[in-house]
């Protein structure tokens, strides 16, 4: 059964992942759950079941993705490279080279609520009266202003 469902499985899991070779790994950690768990029996429906497990799977994948590009992007923005070591600098640098890109892609308002909050440490209400706009909005532009520089350093 998990042989003829692969290739739909691995299409499935892309579809929340956006990225294959991530799905692949999704449906084969699927695969040892599935086995592991029919071990005490069959569950009724074991191909939602399935279904069920790579889309959880998935959606771990995702979040744990984000996160670490939140905190590569966080961390870039601060100024503090994760480790000391030259291939960490090395990358650390490549890594500002591409935020300096990213933020210089957004617009002004943006650009300004991600550094006030990433570099400058400033709380979504101060943000919200230097720009003149509401709490919410500054919330909104700091995630999407984080999500297009987490979104450049996947790209490179």
């Amino acid at each position: 059964m998990f042989l003829e469902l692969r290739g739909d499985l691995v299409t499935y899991a892309s579809s929340i992942t956006g990225c294959r070779s991530h799905a692949e790994d999704v449906v084969q950690d699927a695969f040892l759950r599935f086995r592991e768990a029919t071990r005490s029996g069959t569950p009724k429906s074991p191909v939602s079941y399935l279904y069920r497990v790579v889309r959880n799977l998935a959606i771990d994948r995702l979040r744990g993705r984000q996160r670490e590009g939140e905190a590569v992007a966080a961390a870039a923005l601060a100024g503090h490279p994760a480790s000391q070591t030259p291939e960490d600098i090395s990358l650390y640098r490549d890594q500002l080279r591409l935020l300096t890109i990213a933020l210089a892609e957004l617009d002004e308002r943006t650009r300004r609520a991600v550094v006030m909050h990433r570099v400058e440490g400033a709380k979504l209400r101060e943000i919200g009266d230097a720009l003149g706009v509401s709490t919410s909005l500054a919330h909104s532009l700091v995630v999407s202003g984080m999500e297009h520089c987490r979104r450049t350093l996947e790209r490179d």
